[in-house]
């Protein structure tokens, strides 16, 4: 079967990973392209690690191409236009937004969304606020890679690791740019410099326009070190204390269940699928999303530190692998999921 993964840009953010690990699982049983039409936000290092399961390549105009299943992963403009251009039997929108968010011409659209044979969630939220298609609609979480735990024991360069074993060590990792919350990281940074708390903050990630700006921010802060990309981020959230997540909005923060599977406590905003992901003082902390002022949540993150990873030994995870298989193959009946 050809699967088409269709993303308007490949650049370095959740929804390119997620298309990573699922052709991970879908290749070699499937035969995997994945198209794009902007090239200006291009990532080569994104379509480098794609290219390893899949033909990767520019839509360009006028060009046709088929396939079994069409993935609509990024869409942001007119469906029509594109319908005419990949000609498959069916068309699934794996939904990694927010239907009322600004532009989203398609997750506004009823008529585009009943005209999709089927919805794919990241989250229980993203669907309930989808205006119409519910009744196509399933929910199906992230993977995690599956030899997270081999990578997390990678070795790192020593400049790059975490120095003083006596600081609270941070790190976030995120796309550089607008949305993505680094005024919040730089309130609760600010917070723990007042109160002369020892730390250390590792940023991975990189952006684009916005990225020399956030960087900016944090010029006169020793503490704060921006590491750029890093294809496997996990050694560093494995040392970490904490990951902290401060974004407007996630549907569903990959970065979030990787960090809780690797026993490293989550702070983050509260946006509404963040409840899904994080137990507020059980296994992380939710800030709330319009506070500015974080004293209040100082001492939790100094003293609730120990019951946090604490509580994340018991974490499991669960491998919905299988509910992908039944979409695509609806004679293969999902089973019981594997758990990690």
């Amino acid at each position: 079967m050809k699967i088409i993964f269709y993303n308007e840009t490949l650049m370095s953010g959740g929804i390119e990973k997620c298309i990573e690990l699922l052709t991970n699982y879908l290749y070699p049983q499937h035969e995997i392209e994945i198209i794009y039409i902007d090239e200006k936000k291009l990532d080569p290092n994104i379509v480098s690690l794609l290219s390893k399961n899949a033909k990767v390549h520019k839509l360009n105009e006028g060009e046709q191409v088929e396939g079994d299943i069409c993935i609509w992963c990024r869409l942001y403009m007119d469906y029509s236009k594109l319908k005419q251009q990949i000609k498959v039997k069916k068309n699934f929108l794996w939904v990694h937004s927010i239907p009322q968010e600004k532009n989203n011409y398609v997750l506004q659209n009823p008529d585009f969304l009943n005209t999709v044979d089927k919805i794919i969630c990241v989250s229980d939220t993203i669907k309930q606020l989808l205006p119409a298609g519910k009744e196509k609609a399933t929910v199906i979480h992230n993977f995690l890679p599956n030899n997270i735990h081999e990578l997390a024991n990678s070795p790192i360069a020593q400049e790059d690791v975490f120095n003083s074993p006596n600081s609270l060590h941070f790190i976030t990792v995120s796309r550089l740019s607008t949305g993505k919350g680094f005024e919040r990281v730089l309130n609760l940074v600010n917070m723990l410099k007042k109160h002369h708390i020892p730390f250390e903050y590792l940023v991975i990630g990189k952006g684009r326009a916005k990225e020399q700006e956030i960087r900016n921010m944090f010029n006169n802060i020793d503490e704060v070190k921006f590491l750029g990309y890093k294809e496997n981020p996990y050694p560093y959230i494995k040392k970490a204390d904490y990951l902290v997540q401060l974004s407007d909005f996630e549907t569903w923060g990959n970065v979030i269940t990787e960090s809780k599977y690797l026993g490293t406590p989550v702070i983050t905003t509260s946006y509404a699928t963040a409840y899904e992901q994080v137990e507020d003082n059980v296994n992380g902390i939710i800030i709330n999303l319009n506070e500015t002022n974080y004293e209040p949540y100082l001492s939790r993150i100094i003293h609730g530190l120990h019951s946090y990873k604490k509580n994340l030994h018991n974490f499991t995870y669960k491998n919905e692998i299988e509910v992908w298989n039944a979409l695509i193959t609806p004679h293969n009946k999902p089973q019981n999921s594997s758990s990690q």
